[in-house]
């Protein structure tokens, strides 16, 4: 008598915690809206189906049905229950592949099993054997996944799962004992283990919804970060596409005002170059000679330049250079450099001649585009003097 006491109380216990479960599963897969969730609620939807069998047994139905209808329905839905948490767990562990399990295999193994406790299961004792021994080997298989992929999040959940198949495992062996009529199956704290089992099942079967619980908010956030880095790698693609030129792909004036930001911290020399008689390559060897014109010369400016702080094509034939750590002397020698770099025509490209001025800027709290408008004006006046110079 006690432990038949013992026995309705451990699965009361765990009647009324399959339902908290399943309306907590439930309520939580809508709640993340989540594909990967849907295998773990239909899971404990199908532990709250078991639930249901035991109710209809312990409470009067087992005079009303027939106890092959009650086993099929109660060992079709338990083993619903870990197949579906086992999908779950191969699903979250391959979200980018094809599962081998589906709705349809799932219900029709588990009806499979249901079909077996129906015709050849002939007590409970032989019920608790056969299904405890499943639910062992597709839980320990599960937690066996889990283990194996800890990074993901999936620790937690299969820690639940191992301790709910030890605890299967322990189940089918005292009720394989008790069947074969083992003396030890008589012992106090094997009849006691047995009838206070559900209860001990119910702690394993929170365990697991924290796993799950905990793999969806870890998988969330690991996404959540991946989305986040995406964002910032798209908004500073946006932002080179923005500021650079899609001729020569130097940066273009927008540029201009983050770079001398930075260069005011600690001062620089701006260069302002201006191609000299562009206009008239234009209109004599057309646009298309042009353009390249305007790429040799920003590829000058690299090669004499791959240090500086900036390289920018400001506007038409006009580039600018942003320099910090380069010395007045070293600037000089670059500029004479690239003088001899564009001097002499080169395949389609005719040659070219520039003037430049420029400036050397404090920074500070003095105004940048001040600097720039200085260097502009030494740039003209460096266009004068070479005007001015007799032709050879």
């Amino acid at each position: 008598m006690e432990e038949l006491l013992l026995w309705r109380w451990s699965t009361t216990v765990q009647i009324s915690s399959a339902v908290v479960l399943a309306v907590f599963m439930v309520a939580f897969g809508r709640a993340v809206g989540r594909i990967d969730t849907r295998w773990w609620t239909g899971a404990y939807v199908a532990n709250l189906g078991a639930m249901g069998v035991t109710v209809l047994y312990w409470y009067g139905a087992a005079d009303l049905l027939p106890g092959a209808a009650l086993r099929f329905g109660y060992m079709t839905s338990k083993t619903l229950f870990v197949a579906c948490l086992v999908a779950g767990v191969y699903a979250f562990r391959h979200p980018d592949t094809p599962s081998p399990f589906t709705l349809r295999r799932c219900v029709a193994a588990a009806g499979a099993v249901g079909a077996y406790g129906a015709l050849f299961v002939s007590s409970i004792n032989v019920l608790g054997l056969v299904q405890h021994a499943i639910i062992a080997l597709a839980l320990g298989f599960g937690a066996t996944w889990c283990f194996r992929r800890p990074r993901i999040g999936l620790g937690w959940l299969g820690v639940g799962l191992a301790t709910r198949a030890v605890l299967s495992a322990g189940e089918a062996l005292a009720y394989g004992l008790t069947e074969a009529g083992a003396a030890i199956a008589s012992t106090p704290w094997v009849t006691r283990s047995l009838a206070a089992h559900s209860s001990f099942d119910t702690g394993a079967e929170w365990l697991i919804v924290l796993g799950c619980v905990v793999a969806v908010a870890r998988r969330s956030e690991s996404e959540l970060q991946r989305s986040h880095a995406e964002l910032h790698r798209a908004n500073l693609s946006l932002v080179d596409a923005v500021q650079r030129d899609p001729l020569t792909g130097l940066a273009n004036r927008r540029a201009l005002g983050p770079l001398l930001e930075v260069a005011g911290r600690r001062g620089a020399t701006l260069l302002f170059f201006d191609l000299d008689g562009f206009k008239a390559i234009n209109d004599r060897h057309g646009h298309d000679v042009g353009d390249a014109c305007l790429r040799r010369f920003a590829e000058a400016l690299r090669a004499r330049f791959p240090d500086a702080d900036g390289l920018l094509r400001y506007a038409g034939d006009e580039f600018v250079v942003v320099a910090v750590d380069i010395a007045p002397d070293d600037l000089g020698r670059r500029v004479d450099a690239l003088r001899h770099d564009v001097d002499a025509a080169r395949d389609a490209v005719p040659a070219l001649s520039f003037s430049v001025g420029a400036h050397r800027w404090a920074g500070g709290a003095g105004d940048p585009q001040d600097a720039l408008r200085e260097a502009d004006r030494a740039m003209y006046r460096d266009k004068a003097e070479r005007r001015a110079q007799p032709r050879r």
